[in-house]
């Protein structure tokens, strides 16, 4: 407040001099006003809003089925039930007939 009446000084029924001349001079208190009430809105979205959302979607979302696996004969691993060839070991892999 030392700022505000150091750089416009007071005028009439408290109104600033600035404003009586036509230039409102720096309104830092009315940035900061903007500031807050946009971060605090921005809270109460994120909060009522995605967070429940989100928490709601991981809920009843079905993630893709995991493919079919065999063991490898060779080194005990493993790997998908189509694979000819053993991603660890290289070896061959039966066909089923």
């Amino acid at each position: 407040m030392k700022l505000w009446q150091r750089e416009c000084g007071e005028g009439i029924s408290g109104v600033p001099a600035a404003w009586q001349r036509g230039r409102p001079g720096r309104l830092y208190g009315d940035f900061f006003n903007a500031l807050l009430a946009f971060v605090l809105i921005a809270a109460v979205v994120y909060f009522f809003v995605v967070v429940p959302y989100t928490s709601f979607r991981e809920r009843f979302e079905k993630g893709p089925a995991p493919e079919p696996t065999k063991e490898c004969p060779e080194c005990l691993s493993a790997i998908p039930e189509r694979a000819r060839r053993c991603l660890y070991c290289t070896s061959e892999q039966p066909q089923p007939a």
